[in-house]
């Protein structure tokens, strides 16, 4: 089954992007996976980053790519949850990051940057 069938879309899927809140041991597990398939991956979702993960609030994250295209992302913490007191604070939160604005801007296929992001879409919502 196709994922046009699936979500019974006659139009063509874009690419989208999905959050997933992980624990840190998860986010180990991922990122050994990623590394064992030598797969891209960045701290940024403008990609502009690459190979590295990101520490923002706290926490850890990266970005990488599924096969159809579409940009995943595992974060350890919720955007903004270490503040603006935070040694790294998300670039969502800093007076100079627009972030949101600039992924949208570069990024056509990464969706709703500033959103709470820590869900994925899940078939029947």
């Amino acid at each position: 089954m196709s994922v046009k069938e699936y979500r019974g879309s006659d139009g063509e899927i874009v690419p989208q992007h999905y959050a997933f809140m992980v624990t840190e041991a998860e986010l180990d597990e991922i990122f050994a996976r990623i590394r064992e398939r030598h797969l891209p991956y960045w701290a940024d979702p403008r990609r502009g980053q690459p190979n590295q993960i990101n520490t923002w609030d706290g926490g850890r994250g990266l970005y990488f790519e599924d096969p159809n295209g579409h940009i995943l992302e595992a974060i350890t913490r919720p955007y903004g949850s270490g503040g603006t007191t935070a040694a790294r604070p998300h670039p969502l939160l800093t007076s100079t990051g627009n972030l949101a604005h600039e992924t949208r801007r570069n990024d056509q296929s990464v969706r709703d940057e500033g959103a709470h992001l820590a869900t994925a879409e899940r078939p029947g919502q």
